[in-house]
């Protein structure tokens, strides 16, 4: 079990483009016709996003709930001697009445979670003042409320914490081991699995 935080905050003015924090760190609303959903969803993964991260997912939610939300993917980026390398993308929902929402978090590459407290800056710059959530039951990230109060221009309403079930495959010496002594739904999830997504591989 991981206890988790869902943190809800105002960000004020000024949340101006050359605010110390984060300076070298961009984050860019980008359309969802400039994004390949293969690329997306390999980021993910690799970053330990959960399936609330995933395009489909994502878009799905998004046209269900296109009256009352909308939905904006960010490609965050730090700034190089060598140009402009990619460290992170995330999705922030924005409901009608302003409220901001993360979905999942934010996904950093592996090997650059230490650019998480910037990027988090650099994406409130992007989106710019209002009220906003952070943190979700599907999330296992480490507590962020400490990174998120020390951040310029943010005050935290509240902390709600979470507690997060995971599963530990290390019980287990394989995947049919664990999977022998699973209930049928689960079962017939995993063999539906496949037809789903042809690219899902299980090792």
């Amino acid at each position: 079990m991981y206890n988790k935080r869902r943190i809800f905050g105002e960000v004020g003015d000024p949340w101006r483009d050359d605010a110390p924090c984060g300076a070298r760190v961009r984050a860019r609303p980008t359309p969802r016709s400039r994004i390949d959903q293969r690329d997306w969803d390999r980021f993910a993964v690799a970053s330990g996003g959960s399936i609330l991260g995933s395009y489909r997912h994502m878009t799905s939610w998004a046209a269900r709930n296109w009256f009352r939300q909308r939905l904006v993917l960010l490609r965050i980026e730090i700034e190089t001697a060598e140009g402009a390398r990619k460290i992170g993308q995330c999705a922030v929902s924005v409901a009608n009445c302003g409220a901001r929402r993360f979905v999942d978090g934010i996904h950093l590459a592996p090997g650059d979670e230490a650019y998480w407290d910037d990027a988090f800056a650099a994406v409130l710059r992007a989106m710019g003042p209002g009220s906003y959530q952070y943190g979700g039951e599907w999330s296992l990230e480490p507590a962020r409320e400490a990174a998120i109060a020390a951040t310029v221009g943010v005050d935290i309403e509240s902390v709600r914490p979470l507690v997060v079930q995971a599963v530990d495959f290390a019980r287990w010496p394989d995947w049919d081991d664990y999977y022998r002594g699973v209930v049928g739904n689960v079962r017939r999830a995993a063999t539906a699995a496949p037809r789903r997504d042809p690219d899902l591989a299980v090792a």
